[in-house]
Order: C-alpha cells, then sequence, then structure tokens
C-alpha cells in the first residue's frame, strides 16, 4: 500500500515541511510538493528534505479561483506518476493535516482500493444564481486593477441579465456534457489519474473553457470524471441536489467555512474534529503547533 500526497503550497514552509514528514512517517508513503512560483523556493528546499518528499521542480503562479491551480496539479499528478504506481492519490491543499495515524489511513485506502473518493453535484442542473461561475468569461490568472474590474462588470452583467441564460453545458468529444462540482481535495486511483492526466493533454477546447471559469479546481476534475467510466467507481456517484452542502460534499477532508474557513489552533480542537470521522481536517497552520502537538501525540506511534 503507498500513497501520493501531492500538496500544492505558498507559504509556511515550516509547516509543509512538518506536514511531508508526517505523512511518510513509517511508511513507504511519498509526498510531493508544488511551490507557488511568487514564493521564494529557497525555504521550502530547507525545510522540506528527506526520505520519500519531492520538491517538484516545475513551478507555476498559481492565483486563487484561476485555471493556473490546475495546471499546478496536473504537474504534481505528472511528477507522481514517473515514480508511480501508487494505490491513491491525494490532494493535499497547504493548510491540511491528517488525524490518522499512517497506519490507519493506509488501512483505510487498503479497503477501499478502487474507490474513487469524489463527490459532486450537477451545477448545470441547479439554480441560475450557480451559472454565474461558468458563463461570464473570468480572467484570475493575473492579479491586475483592469482584471478586478472586468471580473466585477461580467458579475454585475449576469446578475442584471441571468434570466435569459441558458444552463451551462461543456463539449467532450462532441457530446454535450453536464458541469460538476465539488471540493478541491480527493483521492483518486492510479487508473483514474492516468485518465485525467491523458485527458488534459488531449482536451485543448475543454481547457479553454475552464481557464475562463470561476474556481476551476471546484469543477474541472469533478467534471471529467462524472462524465466518465470512473463515475460507477466514485464513493457515492452524482449527489443529488438536496446535498448540496459543504459537509455532504467533503470527501477525505473535514472543514468549516461559515464566512472564511475556519482555522484551528487549540488542543481542545482534536477530540471535536476526530469526531467529524474524516482522516484529514484543515484549516491549519504553523500557529496551530499545540493542536499539531496533539494530534501527534495520538497518531505518531499509532
Amino acid at each position: 500500500m503507498k500513497i501520493a500526497y501531492l500538496i500544492l503550497a505558498h507559504k509556511d514552509p515550516k509547516f509543509i515541511s512538518r506536514l511531508a514528514k508526517k505523512l511518510t512517517y513509517k511508511c513507504d508513503n511519498d509526498v510531493y510538493i508544488h511551490v507557488d512560483a511568487k514564493t521564494d523556493i529557497a525555504p521550502f528546499m530547507k525545510e522540506c528534505q528527506g526520505d520519500h518528499i519531492y520538491v517538484i521542480n516545475e513551478r507555476i503562479s498559481v492565483y486563487w479561483g484561476g485555471f493556473n491551480s490546475i495546471k499546478a496539479t496536473i504537474a504534481l499528478y505528472k511528477a507522481a506518476l514517473k515514480k508511480g504506481p501508487y494505490n491513491h492519490y491525494m490532494i493535499l491543499q497547504g493548510a491540511d493535516y491528517p488525524l490518522w495515524s499512517n497506519a490507519q489511513i493506509n488501512e483505510f485506502f487498503s479497503k477501499n482500493k478502487d474507490v474513487e473518493f469524489i463527490r459532486g453535484v450537477s451545477d448545470t442542473k441547479a439554480d441560475r444564481d450557480q451559472w454565474q461561475r461558468y458563463i461570464p468569461r473570468y480572467h484570475l490568472d493575473r492579479s491586475s486593477s483592469f482584471n478586478k474590474i472586468l471580473n466585477h462588470m461580467n458579475i454585475i452583467f449576469f446578475k442584471a441579465f441571468k434570466k435569459l441564460y441558458k444552463a451551462p453545458y461543456v463539449d467532450i468529444d462532441h457530446q454535450r456534457c453536464e458541469i460538476f462540482r465539488g471540493w478541491a481535495h480527493f483521492a483518486l486511483t492510479q487508473k483514474c489519474v492516468e485518465y485525467v492526466v491523458n485527458f488534459y493533454d488531449t482536451h485543448p477546447k475543454f481547457n479553454k473553457f475552464f481557464a475562463g471559469v470561476y474556481a476551476p479546481d471546484e469543477s474541472y476534475f469533478q467534471t471529467i470524471i462524472f462524465n466518465s467510466p470512473f463515475l460507477d467507481h466514485t464513493v457515492e456517484g452524482i449527489l443529488p441536489e438536496s446535498k448540496r452542502s459543504i459537509a455532504a460534499l467533503c470527501n477525505l477532508t473535514y472543514f468549516e467555512y461559515p464566512l472564511y474557513v475556519t482555522e484551528f489552533t487549540k488542543k481542545e480542537d482534536y477530540q471535536y474534529l476526530l469526531e467529524k470521522g474524516y482522516p484529514f481536517f484543515r484549516k491549519c497552520s504553523s500557529s496551530s503547533a499545540e493542536l499539531l502537538d496533539e494530534i501527534d501525540r495520538h497518531t505518531q506511534d499509532a
């Protein structure tokens, strides 16, 4: 049982190092780290050293809500595929941490070796307000005042005329396909990752469409997989509209988002998070040392 953990990092190298070493402790799992090209890589290279830990060479400037996050994820997939195979490839953002020991996590994946841990709900069949992500063309891969104004104007225009728009679809191999959305933390099998990477390399028009989508890391991979043969292997299939909620769409990573993503810091948070039943949680950082120490105390030798 080997798992590839793929980390999208842009800050806090000491925390990323702690996370990477935690995930590779007493096991054969590997960690691959993409460092945002806007960030100084030197501290990451210094901190993130050890067996089974790889800071990949390819670097992309990632902006929140932009398509470059997809490019960075694909770069991680390709780096890991060269050293694979792995049972699962797990996406982590730079503020995630395991609540279970590596032994528990590996046993969980071993019992679910053919499951694609990704959830999604149709945005094509959703309320018109959800279409705002797809019908205006967003410009989010470059931070500029002009792009901010353009994106804001697109939203105003959409809201003014949304009753005139038709449901968004995307073309896949000349088929009109629904768009699906979920969260950006998921775990896919070897065959599914190979399929996704090949899809990315061979569908430039699909990529071009999602390059103008708002937060495509929450819909790009879901749309590919939920329109593929791997749909039947997903953990729950297509979720009904009644399950369009943060909790229902969580895959293996628990988080809370009342207004902003909650950052957990205190050791008392450990039991609260553990009771949620997920192997990972977010959000945390070096400022969460008290909580992380408590988690490690319970899981390091488990």
